[in-house]
């Protein structure tokens, strides 16, 4: 069972006990989590043939405007945040996989 159809009361990273302040009443941030994934996943596959792409550029060509202003907005440290943390690795990892590069967790 994938996360869009599961249904819950609270949700929070850690589960509800460990961050009581930030309850998830309904499915919105995963909606927006499977959507960015799944645009990361199909933006890389078309480009995933330009030897040109590097980790330090890869974020640069994919497009998160719409979730990052839903999650951070305008503000300019968010952004840099969002970037560093969010679209930068997200955009690498969903490269390496279109290009068929194994990515090693924990290694």
């Amino acid at each position: 069972m994938g996360l869009e159809a599961r249904s819950f009361v609270r949700s929070a990273a850690g589960g509800a006990a460990a961050a009581p302040w930030l309850p998830m009443r309904d499915k919105t941030y995963l909606d927006r989590l499977i959507a960015a994934v799944s645009t990361a996943s199909t933006q890389s596959a078309s480009l995933a043939a330009d030897d040109a792409l590097t980790q330090g550029n890869v974020g640069q060509f994919l497009a998160f405007t719409v979730l990052r202003m839903q999650i951070v907005g305008d503000d300019p440290w968010l952004t840099r945040w969002f970037n560093a943390c969010w679209s930068t690795p997200s955009a690498w990892s969903a490269l390496r996989e279109a290009r068929h590069v194994p990515i090693v967790q924990g290694g």
